[in-house]
């Protein structure tokens, strides 16, 4: 997520590392990084501008998995 601090994606994408690993032999896991940012919706949810952009950063991320 990219809402999340530092400390707490670094958990995440540790975890997320983790199930990757363990399913590799037998399955395609891909993970994907947002880059950081501050949400400017309610209560630390992103905002419609926010989804845009997280929209824009995951397409192209989408569409090489497709290809594949």
């Amino acid at each position: 997520s990219p809402m999340l601090s530092i400390d707490k994606n670094k958990i995440l994408l540790s975890c997320l590392q983790q199930v990757k690993a363990h399913f590799d032999e037998t399955r395609s896991v891909s993970i994907f990084e947002f880059q950081p940012m501050q949400a400017n919706g309610c209560d630390g949810h992103p905002s419609l501008n926010d989804h845009e952009i997280m929209a824009k950063e995951l397409l192209p991320f989408y569409a090489k998995l497709m290809n594949n």
